[in-house]
């Protein structure tokens, strides 16, 4: 079942396409898992996909698609059939708002499991296309706000990792962070709402983010950057020329 804004007739060039797929049993939710996932796969090429484990919903399956070189974005909520309801009237999609889901914070350097990490990567990656479709529409504080979650709950982790500390979020970061590390992060800060200075912290925290990832690769290795930053970076430039 199509929802969300465009089922309402609402939506615009940046809209999702949101499904409600409603199965018999959970056996039939990961056989029509699967089915989508082969199906998406004959139509186009992912860039990111992760379950939305920052919004609490483990069921709902976030994709970032390219389809003939124009990015697609496509939420799809697997819901197992309830007879005393029907399905809902739609979902109400919306950013980064809460952590993902991460290992709780020790006294010793932290050491998280690959799958964290490419949890994280696939997040961070859909999380800029949402920022920058909020930046293309005005929302300015939205785009605001989606950045910081960026910022606290993907780049941060990445950085802590980096340098050996444990995940204990903006835990005396003057005192714990390299200096070179600080001033990366002072460069992610919003000085104003104008459109280009909103752009310029979105890309910085790609830059960071990106070099952070590549610090971890001696500990992790390459395999959980599945996410294609770079494609998804030069839809976010392509995009702009509409603006």
């Amino acid at each position: 079942m199509l929802t969300g804004s465009l089922s309402a007739g609402s939506g615009d060039i940046y809209s999702d396409i949101d499904l409600e797929v409603v199965c018999a049993n959970e056996r039939a939710r990961v056989r029509v898992k699967q089915a989508v996932s082969d199906c998406l796969r004959r139509h186009g090429r992912p860039i990111a996909f992760f379950p939305a484990t920052h919004l609490n919903m483990p069921q709902l399956l976030i994709h970032f698609w390219d389809c003939d070189d124009a990015l697609v974005k496509i939420d799809i909520h697997y819901t197992i059939a309830d007879p005393a309801h029907g399905p809902g009237a739609g979902l109400s999609l919306v950013g980064p708002a809460a952590a993902p889901a991460a290992p709780a914070a020790a006294p010793a350097a932290a050491r998280v499991e690959p799958a964290f990490l490419e949890d994280l990567y696939n997040k961070f990656c859909g999380w800029m296309w949402y920022t920058h479709t909020k930046i293309a529409r005005g929302e300015y504080w939205e785009a605001e706000d989606s950045l910081g979650v960026m910022r606290s709950q993907a780049l941060m982790p990445l950085l802590q990792l980096a340098q050996g500390l444990p995940l204990e979020g903006m835990r005396r970061v003057e005192q714990r962070f390299s200096q070179a590390d600080q001033a990366a992060l002072l460069a992610t800060r919003c000085a104003s709402h104008d459109p280009a200075e909103l752009r310029r912290v979105l890309f910085a925290l790609c830059a960071c983010f990106e070099q952070a990832a590549q610090r971890l690769e001696p500990a992790y290795g390459q395999g959980w950057r599945s996410a294609d930053l770079d494609k998804m970076k030069r839809f976010i430039v392509a995009g702009n020329g509409r603006l």
